[in-house]
């Protein structure tokens, strides 16, 4: 499955870089952008869902990861607290952590020498 654009090293991108916050944390030399106008979407958050988005094969994207599943964790603490358990906004976030879980195994692919097809 394929939910973004081609992987690329990050010394190879001479374009648009990403970058953006999730929570508290800022996160940059993720990715780049090919797309041309700009985005309406929330960077970093809605990029690893996008086609115009290039994950670095050497980034860290497991910080991402680490800053949604913080934001899953207090989501789901909140809506427990008031008595929504079923809150849609946690099977949002759980898409994106999906989307950049995809990536890290991609990107670790890529380094192993598996290449995409």
């Amino acid at each position: 499955m394929l939910l973004t654009g081609r992987l690329v090293y990050k010394q190879e991108w001479k374009h648009k870089k990403v970058m953006g916050n999730i929570g508290h944390k800022i996160h940059y030399d993720i990715g780049g952008c090919s797309y041309n106008d700009k985005c309406l979407f929330q960077p970093v958050r809605n990029c690893y869902g996008c086609i115009y988005f290039h994950p670095f094969i050497d980034a860290d994207h497991t910080n991402v990861l680490e800053s949604i599943q913080c934001e899953i964790n207090d989501l789901i603490r909140l809506s427990d607290g008031i008595g929504v358990s079923r809150n849609p906004l946690i099977r949002v976030h759980e898409s994106t952590k999906f989307e950049i879980e995809s990536v890290i195994v991609r990107c670790e692919m890529q380094k192993d020498g598996i290449n995409e097809s």
